[in-house]
């Protein structure tokens, strides 16, 4: 045991101890180690570590202490000392560090695990890393060393830590590497499952791993017993088998895991169904698969575990067919049947049923557009389950007015009336900014119906200006005044009931009794305006050229004199 003070110049408040803490072999002590600065009567007055190169450093009032070092917990060294100046002090604990290269059976270094030393009068915990275990700092004595895995003992053994023992010891864990293959119901490769391994005396989880692009799970480090391997699939557990890395092959596991074909069919005609959409679903497990039937009407789900579903299938947002099925090896072909209903529309007005009313169907699911005349104010349709657009039309005046549009959802056989609104009156005076009538004005009324203007009539207002249209139903209208072949006025109207409506045209004036459009005001005026400035311009060279002419005769006249 070495003992060396080195005193320097004391510093005023108080003094300075620096530390350095070496072990038997020579190296920093470090790990596992500390630093008590005691009184004289036992109390703790600092409890220091050493940094990365063994030293500690404490400023203290002069007088006398006891240092205390603890290695692992156990007192190694003390020392009484009576500090009146800045002092350094270097010891030399009774501690050694002992390096274990730790090998599995596969001869490789043990990447990972954990080491357990116990002595009598302390144990350290230490981490086996790229196969090597340094025991740091530990007094001498017989060591008990335990390697565990996965919370599982590979390795016991005795080791005894003295003076001239060897700094290096070389251990073997009972430690191999485990191939687990994991294929679904053909054979195939299952990638992207998960190999659980459990213990196979007391199953008790021990580790997993995600399968790569082959199904293959590497355990490159296991404990050499027994396990039960369970492959899951989606949070299913779709096979097992029972594994041993003694046993020098690859494990394969043939999952419960395949696939689930779905027909659908048109019972009424025996024809299949494109574009209808299949769910499946499992709540248990969160599991859920969804696609659209092919131009065969076939949808197939691949790598599906082979558990309990609920098979659904919707056309459009409707659902037709729902039910619970169980694929399994031998059972996971299903044939759904989707078959027109038949729906009677009936469509009335106020008083009866239309006689000359049309339809136009548009299948939200397929976009397809049928048009159907209704005879006798009802028809009877055979539609697919799904969701549909019904315009309704009334083409008794000899034009489509369209009536009603509706959302039709169909799930079941049923009847849909359809109420349409009375027939309304539009009356209109046109008169002009000032109030006078405008006599033989013509007036288009237009319906408005999903951004497009569908003439409804036209008519000229008698000497009143009075114009009337009958035979209307709610909604948007637009009204054109033309007036000598000039479009005077459009303006906007929305009905829903008889209405009395008073047009004033501003683009219409009076000029010399007559009425005219403002536009044609405007070409007058442009007309006048272009022949005052000719006259301007030309009557001046007229003038000049004729007072030109008299002043010619007039000489003539002189020279003959």
């Amino acid at each position: 045991m070495l003992l060396t003070l080195v005193s320097s110049i004391a510093q005023a408040g108080g003094v300075t101890i620096d530390i350095q803490l070496m072990n038997i072999q020579g190296e920093p002590a470090v790990r596992g180690v500390e630093v008590k600065i005691l009184y004289p009567n036992g109390t703790t007055l600092a409890t220091l570590r050493p940094n990365a190169s063994g030293w500690v450093t404490a400023e203290v009032d002069a007088g006398k202490y006891i240092i205390e070092v603890y290695a692992h917990g156990v007192l190694v060294l003390s020392r009484s000392l009576n500090l009146t100046k800045d002092t350094i002090l270097n010891l030399t604990l009774p501690t050694f560090t002992v390096k274990l290269n730790v090998r599995n059976l596969d001869r490789t270094p043990l990447m990972r695990a954990t080491l357990f030393a116990r002595s009598n009068i302390t144990k350290v915990l230490t981490p086996v890393k790229g196969g090597i275990a340094l025991l740091e700092n530990v007094p001498k004595g017989i060591y008990r060393i335990t390697i565990k895995k996965y919370n599982i003992t590979v390795y016991e053994g005795v080791i005894e830590v003295h003076e001239n023992m060897s700094r290096e010891l070389n251990v073997t864990a009972n430690v191999k590497f485990l191939v687990v293959k994991a294929t679904d119901l053909k054979g195939k490769p299952l990638p992207y499952a998960i190999v659980k391994l459990f213990s196979y005396d007391n199953m008790t989880y021990v580790t997993e791993l995600r399968t790569n692009e082959r199904g293959e799970a590497y355990f490159d480090e296991v404990p050499v017993i027994r396990y039960i391997a369970k492959v899951l699939y989606k949070g299913v557990i779709v096979g097992e088998s029972l594994a041993d890395p003694m046993i020098p092959k690859v494990v394969k596991i043939n999952s419960s895991v395949g696939i689930v074909k779905v027909v659908v069919i048109d019972k009424s005609t025996n024809t299949t169904m494109p574009g209808i959409r299949v769910l499946l679903s499992n709540e248990t497990y969160g599991i859920k698969a969804s696609g659209v039937t092919s131009f065969n009407g076939t949808f197939i789900i691949s790598r599906l575990p082979l558990i309990a579903y609920n098979l659904s299938a919707q056309r459009g947002d409707v659902t037709f067919y729902s039910r619970i099925i169980k694929p399994s090896r031998y059972v996971n072909a299903y044939e759904l049947s989707c078959t027109p209903l038949p729906v009677r529309v009936v469509i009335v007005d106020s008083k009866e049923k239309l006689t000359e009313a049309k339809l136009a169907l548009i299948d939200l699911c397929t976009e397809e557009v049928n048009y159907i005349s209704v005879g006798r104010g009802s028809t009877t349709l055979r539609l697919y389950p799904g969701s549909y657009l019904m315009l309704v039309y009334d083409e008794s005046l000899g034009y489509a007015v369209l009536l009603r549009r509706m959302k039709l959802i169909v799930t079941r056989e049923s009847e849909v009336k359809i109420s349409c609104p009375k027939s309304l009156k539009l009356s209109l005076r046109i008169l002009t900014a000032d109030g006078s009538p405008i006599p033989g004005a013509m007036v288009r009324l237009y319906y408005l119906v999903e951004g497009r203007r569908l003439l409804i009539s036209a008519s000229k207002a008698d000497p009143s200006g009075s114009v009337k249209f009958d035979n209307l139903i709610g909604g948007d209208y637009l009204v054109e005044v033309i007036y000598e072949n000039t479009t005077v006025h459009v303006t906007h109207l929305y009905l829903l009931t008889d209405k009395d409506v008073e047009v004033r045209v501003a683009a219409i004036t009076k000029l010399m009794g007559r009425l005219i459009p403002m536009s044609q005001v405007k070409l007058i005026e442009f007309i006048a305006y272009i022949a005052l400035t000719i006259i301007i311009i030309a009557v001046p060279i007229l003038l000049r050229k004729r007072i030109m002419t008299i002043s010619r005769g007039l000489k003539h006249v002189s020279r003959r004199a």
